[in-house]
């Protein structure tokens, strides 16, 4: 039997990009940074003068038990939101024999012209449970792993873009760092643009700003804590138990803060919104988190966030650091902004 060839995301990117956009989507394969992107593309494309983007598109982990969240969203109507997204993440979590399997086939026949479907999984086929008719309606995307100069390449032009640059050496450390994740090495680079003043990228810069990405990911936290989660609490200790400085986490989360005022700043000054986004340096694939965070906190609420950064950062550098969690002024700083502020 003939293997079957599948499009690439470098096809559907080419698609997104001359406004071709399909109802369901199936994303196959371990590039996970690079499905993420191109997720975020076909959002744009969806959403791109929708205000009120955010109520439009829901996120659902099939491995978590959310099949049953996600096909009442699916199957429901929405009279205030013409055009909607759902993102169900690794499908394969669903077995062939898995009673829910007849809602799946529901949600084919009677998904809404309105509605946008976009399915991943991690292996590098369809999963058994969608059905032949269900793949005719489907279009599969492979991503495959990088290969290192591809990487390489990769992280060398977009450095380049933004002015900066970097030797061998360094670069293969980005890589190390990152474990070849493209989302990782997305956000290493966004560090690096936003925290260093030089203009060459060394191996001591990298070390001081890009902690190892593998084991430990100081992203989710950033991330959850600037959407107000409890989970950030969690994302902490596990990074400070790793061995991450505690003024080093101070100052990305002083970093992001920055971020949000710039496009409040932005935006006051008459920018767009796609503008204001572009100015704060906001990727394609992280525009819709970072609309959360501007939620979570508006502009009277990030204001009142930079005293307690400060009251942190004086108190770590006093030397006001244990061992017990609870004592550490990290903890008090993201226990006041998602409880208190």
């Amino acid at each position: 039997m003939t293997a079957v060839k599948y499009q690439t995301s470098k096809n559907l990117k080419e698609d997104i990009g001359k406004g071709k956009l399909d109802p369901v989507y199936l994303l196959m394969g371990e590039e996970e940074g690079e499905k993420e992107k191109c997720i975020s593309m076909i959002l744009d494309a969806l959403f791109e003068n929708v205000p009120e983007r955010n109520n439009c598109v829901s996120r659902f982990h099939i491995e978590n038990n959310e099949f049953t969240a996600a096909a009442e969203y699916l199957l429901s109507q929405s009279i205030f939101y013409p055009t909607r997204a759902c993102i169900m993440y690794n499908v394969d979590a669903l077995k062939p024999d898995d009673p829910t399997n007849a809602v799946m086939s529901e949600i084919f026949q009677t998904i809404r012209q309105s509605m946008t479907l976009i399915m991943t999984t991690r292996n590098n086929n369809p999963p058994n449970m969608l059905t032949k008719k269900m793949m005719e309606k489907t279009r599969a995307i492979q991503f495959w792993r990088y290969f290192d100069k591809d990487i390489e390449h990769y992280i060398a032009l977009s450095l380049a873009k933004l002015g900066l640059s970097i030797d061998r050496r360094t670069l293969e450390l980005l890589i190390e760092l990152t474990g070849k994740d493209i989302k990782k090495i997305d956000d290493a680079i966004d560090m690096l643009r936003n925290s260093s003043e030089k203009k060459t990228i060394d191996e001591e810069t990298l070390r001081a700003m890009v902690h190892d990405q593998r084991d430990s990911d100081i992203f989710e936290f950033i991330d959850a804590l600037f959407v107000r989660n409890k989970k950030a609490l969690q994302l902490l200790e596990k990074i400070i138990t790793s061995g991450t400085e505690d003024l080093f986490i101070l100052n990305m989360i002083l970093k992001q803060c920055e971020k949000i005022e710039l496009f409040f700043s932005a935006t006051e000054e008459g920018k767009s919104t796609e503008e204001a986004l572009t100015h704060c340096g906001v990727y394609q694939r992280k525009r819709d988190l970072f609309w959360k965070m501007t939620r979570a906190y508006d502009r009277a609420r990030i204001r009142k966030v930079f005293p307690l950064i400060a009251r942190a950062d004086y108190e770590l550098k006093s030397g006001k650091k244990s061992r017990d969690l609870a004592r550490n002024p990290l903890f008090s700083l993201t226990s006041e902004m998602i409880y208190s502020l």
